[in-house]
């Protein structure tokens, strides 16, 4: 998929040494943002954010799920 080269290129131009998101965080992120280039960017770089401060190494599904809500593109089930 194009959405997933342009999250490595984006993280190998940030110094970035390995992909940092899972198979189902970028799965949610390409689902979520059709792929649009500006959406791609805000989803991950708050799942970036969100990762750091679970103190994840590697962005999941889960850490996906909590961005998207809290960026209110899911609702939560709570």
């Amino acid at each position: 998929r194009n959405t997933i080269a342009y999250i490595r290129y984006r993280l190998s131009v940030a110094g970035a040494q390995r992909l940092i998101f899972n198979q189902d965080a970028l799965s949610l992120i390409y689902r979520y943002s059709g792929g649009v280039p500006r959406i791609v960017n805000t989803i991950a770089d708050n799942a970036l954010l969100e990762g750091f401060f679970e103190r994840k190494e590697t962005i999941d599904g889960g850490v996906l799920q909590n961005t998207l809500i809290d960026l209110g593109l899911v609702v939560s089930a709570k």
